[in-house]
């Protein structure tokens, strides 16, 4: 069993009774894709007292569950612009795209734990999970930089609450029997069924120990196994547990966070994780390091590092995150985590990312926040273009900036006569071999990444992405921000005023068909391949139909409709495919000089398409998505 729950799988038989029925669906059912996020301020010093506005602001060791269609996240008690309120925050969402806020689960800190803290009145890092039919939500209060602390629990039959405060589940003070802190509580239920609560961080480490099915409590005494640690000579800074078990790799993996979380002068908060066949360990890293070694140097050596600080090139980057949960939500899985922005890193967001798994078995953390994408099927043609790589180094835990690489379409890395090079193989596994003769294995080191679809944050447009590691454990990042039109490829669309898709209308094949926008669904009516003409232009041909995209009747006026119509050479079916300075396209008939345009900048389902001269506006822009 995993720690969250995952959701339910459906299967939808569709039946065709008519061939009307299923021209409609071309256009109405559409599988997961990329959305245009939701718009969330930052620095948002207008709402800064306003709960209901926070949605993903304010958001510090995030704890996620699933319920139903609905994910709820509860996290610490956190107030950017002043004294946070008591009792543990909770926000909603259906999509982990759109965040609502609910309120606090309780109401202030515990009256046991705020004796046993001398008065602290803020609670921190609570964990969620179901136990038979009941909800335990556990609840950590500390002072600050000491052991001080105290682990709680409360009960509910409902994921809503009102909750019941069970009282002490573990809790610590200096002079006591133990090393261990008594703070960040995480639940995984083992491949037997049987729950344990890993915890700790600063001082004595991170440990595990059984838990009691029926009370949630510890099932014996003590502190339990020690399954992770760091050295004084980086101050011991290791917290914020989590363990997940993956059935089909029959393996547990702990993710811990190192360094401060907190200290905004110096945020070099990252993720780390090690992997074990055990869930108390031993937890190695992709190098065989035990979670527990203190002893090598650097220390930075220890763990594999799949997420730290980092920017790209055009805007603010992010810093500390960290303090992550691992949601499996059927056959998805996602890291959902607090990071800090640039400008004021007094400021935490709320950050959920899809997460991939290689194939040797280790997670893979996704460089964009996650919009609704999904992990499938594609072509080498993805490939080609201009990345932005960044290099996660595991001795850089503060922002680690970006660098262009260029992949040539014939396989070559920079220039056609370099050594290094790239392979592909579907459904996206991306290869780059880097030519180190004498320091890399074989000479190369080769970098192995999955792709994906993604929404690009920092130019608001969806792009692809890379995620992996190289033969050193070393995670490697990359965001495609520009590309070679390839003739003969297949792509998709996407006007930029409203992220949908050029569509042929009710997946239609006649002469004369309309092309219209519709949410990007993945279909062969959203597709077009695009090949140049002897004259350097192009047409674009949609393989459902084998017709080719039209100016009707050849007309050159503004708001001449656009079709589509048997590939007959001419004018109307020629296109200049012009790169625009922020990497979209505009298509330009040669013909009348007038761009592919949507009517009105409509943006709703059937918006219609046609031609119109060239204005600034995004009802002109595209962007271009290799299949």
């Amino acid at each position: 069993m995993l720690k969250k729950k995952s959701a339910s799988f459906f299967t939808l038989k569709l039946v065709f009774v008519s061939l009307i029925v299923s021209a409609l669906l071309f256009s109405s059912i559409a599988s997961a894709a990329i959305n245009q996020p939701p718009n969330y301020p930052m620095y948002d010093t207008a709402n800064i007292n306003n709960e209901s506005a926070w949605n993903i602001t304010n958001v510090h060791d995030p704890e996620i569950y699933k319920e139903g269609s609905t994910y709820y996240l509860f996290s610490t008690d956190y107030n950017v612009g002043g004294a946070a309120t008591p009792g543990i925050q909770i926000r909603k969402s259906t999509d982990l795209i759109n965040w609502t806020w609910v309120g606090y689960a309780l109401n202030g800190v515990p009256t046991a734990a705020k004796n046993w803290t001398g008065g602290v009145n803020v609670i921190w890092a609570p964990e969620i999970v179901k136990l038979g039919s009941t909800y335990y939500l556990y609840y950590c209060v500390s002072a600050f930089g000491t052991r001080t602390s105290y682990i709680g629990v409360a009960t509910s039959s409902s994921i809503t609450g009102p909750w019941a405060d069970q009282g002490e589940v573990f809790k610590t003070k200096e002079g006591d029997a133990y090393t261990a802190n008594a703070i960040d509580p995480n639940v995984v239920i083992d491949s037997a069924g049987q729950p344990w609560m890993s915890y700790g961080s600063f001082f004595g480490g991170i440990f595990i120990t059984k838990l009691n099915a029926t009370t949630g409590k510890f099932a014996a005494s003590g502190q339990g196994t020690l399954i992770a640690a760091r050295s004084t000579s980086v101050d011991r800074a290791v917290e914020a547990p989590n363990i997940i078990y993956n059935a089909s790799q029959n393996k547990y993996y702990l993710f811990v966070s190192y360094d401060s979380c907190c200290n905004t002068s110096n945020m070099t908060y990252n993720v780390r994780v090690g992997r074990s066949s055990s869930i108390t360990g031993p937890y190695l890293d992709y190098n065989g390091n035990a979670m527990t070694n203190t002893s090598l140097s650097p220390q930075t050596e220890v763990g594999t590092k799949i997420l730290s600080g980092y920017g790209f090139a055009g805007s603010d980057g992010w810093y500390g995150p960290g303090h992550n949960t691992i949601l499996q939500d059927g056959s998805s899985w996602y890291m959902i985590h607090h990071a800090r922005g640039e400008a004021n890193k007094d400021w935490t967001y709320l950050h959920v990312r899809k997460m991939l798994w290689s194939a040797d078995g280790w997670p893979l953390v996704s460089p964009e926040r996650f919009t609704g994408e999904e992990q499938r099927t594609l072509s080498s043609n993805v490939v080609a273009g201009t990345w932005e790589s960044i290099i996660l180094d595991r001795s850089n835990n503060g922002k680690i900036g970006s660098s262009n690489v260029t992949l040539l379409a014939s396989g070559k890395i920079g220039t056609e006569s370099s050594s290094n090079y790239w392979t592909f193989t579907a459904p996206g596994t991306l290869k780059l071999y880097w030519y180190a003769p004498g320091q890399a294995p074989g000479d190369y080191w080769i970098d192995t990444v999955q792709m994906i679809e993604a929404w690009d944050w920092e130019t608001s447009r969806p792009t692809y992405v890379y995620t992996g590691l190289n033969q050193s454990g070393t995670a490697i990042w990359g965001k495609k921000i520009s590309a070679p039109i390839l003739s003969g490829a297949t792509y998709k669309l996407v006007n930029v005023a409203s992220w949908k898709s050029l569509d042929v209308a009710n997946g239609g094949t006649a002469d004369g068909t309309n092309v219209q926008l519709w949410a990007d669904n993945n279909l062969a009516p959203q597709m077009w391949k695009v090949t140049m003409n002897t004259d350097g232009t192009y047409k674009l041909v949609n393989p459902n139909s084998g017709k080719a995209l039209d100016v009707a009747g050849g007309g050159t006026a503004n708001g001449t409709n656009v079709q589509i119509w048997t590939d007959n050479g001419l004018s109307a079916q020629k296109w200049n495919i012009s790169l625009q300075s922020n990497g979209t396209y505009k298509l330009i008939n040669p013909a009348s000089g007038k761009v592919l345009d949507v009517a009105n900048g409509g943006t709703a389902n059937g918006s219609n398409v046609q031609i119109w001269e060239q204005n600034s506006f995004d009802a002109q822009r595209w962007v271009l998505l290799p299949l």
